[in-house]
């Protein structure tokens, strides 16, 4: 069993319904985490919650889940569960970012 994490936000949320549907159906491990700048820019969380074993949500400005980024919540969960595969389906920067966070 494989453990993936999926982060986006926006556009990239549609993208982590598939992903996460086929990756919770062969049995592995799926975390999502969103992002937006705030609650009402948010999307497809309630989606996802039925396709993964658990859903993280984070705003910039504190209105919803974790205050922060992504990519920060994303360090805290390596962290703490320690490695995972981790895609994204979001801006290139986010990308760069949390290829960092998952390779200090």
């Amino acid at each position: 069993m494989l453990r993936w994490c999926g982060i986006g936000g926006g556009f990239g949320s549609a993208a982590l319904l598939c992903l996460m549907r086929e990756f919770t159906a062969r049995g592995d491990k799926t975390t999502a985490i969103l992002g937006a700048r705030s609650k009402e820019l948010l999307i497809l969380a309630d989606e996802l919650r039925p396709l993964c074993h658990n859903v993280e949500v984070c705003t910039d400005d504190g209105s919803a889940g974790f205050k922060g980024f992504v990519t920060q919540r994303l360090a805290q969960l390596i962290a703490g569960d320690g490695p995972m595969k981790v895609m994204s389906c979001s801006s290139k920067i986010s990308a760069k970012r949390a290829f960092s966070a998952r390779n200090p």
